[in-house]
């Protein structure tokens, strides 16, 4: 029988070193509630959305275990919005598009010098 070895960054050791009860706690639900975060997904009772967690591991990199030290969540709740995102990538590239659009936007109408001189 072979084991799986999986690597683990410095912050699975610092949410041990917690005393957290990272693994067995309960798996987060996804909730959308008008009003909070403009309606997006989000982990129920937090005020981060799954666009977010997923953006973090994805295109940041970060490890799931510092994703859940760095916000204060349990691995549960990470892997529960990572499983809505790769659920849902529709969704997610809407958001990811619209805030390309925002940024942008402000890029365009910014007033501030586009270069800065020494």
């Amino acid at each position: 029988m072979k084991t799986l070895i999986l690597p683990v960054d410095e912050s699975a050791n610092k949410l041990k070193q917690k005393g957290r009860d990272t693994v067995l706690k309960k798996m987060a639900e996804i909730v959308k509630t008008e009003g909070v975060l403009s309606g997006k997904a989000r982990i129920e009772g937090k005020r981060i959305s799954v666009y977010q967690i997923g953006e973090m591991v994805l295109e940041a990199g970060f490890s799931p275990e510092r994703v859940a030290d760095q916000l204060d969540l349990s691995l549960g709740e990470v892997y529960s919005a990572l499983a809505y995102y790769y659920e849902h990538l529709d969704e997610m590239e809407e958001i990811r598009k619209r805030w390309a659009k925002i940024e942008e936007d402000l890029k365009r109408d910014s007033k501030a010098p586009r270069k800065v001189e020494h």
